[in-house]
Formats: C-alpha cells, sequence, structure tokens
C-alpha cells in the first residue's frame, strides 16, 4: 500500500509541476505581446524615418537661425527658429527635426532631436489629430530652446545675435535635417 506520507508528497509535487508549468506559460505569453508591441513600435519608427526621406523634397525649412531668445519664455536662451513649409498633397501630423553644431575642424558639439510639429499621443503609439498639424501648401513657424546648449556656444550666440545655416563663423556651424516625418 501507499503511504499516506506518499500521497501528499506526490499531491504538492504535482501541484507544485503544475504551478511552475503555468507560471512558464504565462512568462512566455508576456514576453511575445511585448516583442510584438516593440516590433510595431520600431516598425512606425522605421516608417516615419523612411516618410522623412521620401517627403523631404517637399517639406521646406527655412530662415532657420540659432539665436538668443528676447520674447518672454524665450528671454535670455539659446534657441532655434524657422518656418517649415508643406508642398505635399499630405497632410503632416508629426515632424522631428535633427540639430547638429560642430566646430570648423568638424567634431561635434552638441546634438539635439526635437518635434517642432506633434500630435497629442495620450501614451499611444497610435497619433491622434487632437493637437497641430501641417495642412498641405500651409507653413508654421518654430521655435525651441537648446537645453544643453554648450557654454561656449552660448556665448558666441549671444554675442552675434543670430546665426544662419551655411554662414561663416569663428569656430561653429550647424546643420538640421528631418529625421522623422508622420503623414495622414
Amino acid at each position: 500500500m501507499i503511504k499516506q506520507k506518499s500521497i501528499i508528497v506526490i499531491f504538492l509535487s504535482s501541484i507544485l509541476i503544475a504551478l511552475v508549468f503555468v507560471v512558464t506559460l504565462l512568462g512566455f505569453y508576456l514576453y511575445l505581446t511585448i516583442s510584438e508591441d516593440d516590433n510595431e513600435l520600431q516598425y512606425r519608427e522605421s516608417l516615419s524615418e523612411l516618410n522623412a526621406k521620401l517627403y523631404e523634397k517637399y517639406i521646406y525649412l527655412s530662415s532657420v537661425v540659432l539665436k538668443v531668445g528676447t520674447k518672454e519664455r524665450f528671454r535670455n536662451k539659446p534657441i532655434i527658429e524657422g518656418r517649415i513649409s508643406n508642398q505635399s498633397n499630405k497632410t503632416i501630423i508629426s515632424i522631428q527635426l535633427g540639430l547638429t553644431l560642430t566646430d570648423n575642424d568638424g567634431r561635434t558639439l552638441y546634438v539635439e532631436s526635437f518635434y517642432p510639429l506633434r500630435p497629442d499621443a495620450y501614451l499611444t503609439v497610435i497619433p491622434k489629430r487632437t493637437g497641430s498639424y501641417l495642412a498641405q501648401n500651409d507653413t508654421v513657424s518654430f521655435i525651441h530652446i537648446l537645453k544643453r546648449c554648450p557654454a561656449d556656444v552660448y556665448a558666441y550666440l549671444k554675442e552675434k545675435h543670430e546665426f544662419a545655416k551655411g554662414e561663416k563663423s569663428d569656430g561653429f556651424n550647424f546643420e538640421y535635417k528631418i529625421k522623422k516625418l508622420i503623414v495622414e
């Protein structure tokens, strides 16, 4: 006969094995869900980068300058400002610009990406059309504070008052480009 202690051990072991099996299945399911969300996010990021390359000939950046702000909340802060024009046949709901400051030797001094045009996301990866957007044949102005601007660049901007792309400087150059773009 099987002793009562053996039956209890068999029963508890079976419960423990079943519990480990259920926890393993749950962990695998969570892994697949997170992996799927990451893949979707990577897909959307890749698509917005591809859109930036495809639409760059229809999106015009003009009057882009680096300077020290003079108005209200931008006062005495290094900023980039300019205008974005949409000459495509699509409505733009999000655009990300990249800014790179270099010295005359080509060394990178400062890099920043920012969204001059971005919809409200409501904590999802699918943008909602409740915020700003750029319609076909429309133009919008932007101003962005350079949050971690190097002290020597800031001092140069204070002295110079304004600095445009392609302008010869005493030691700094800047480039900007469209990094990501989402169209409707």
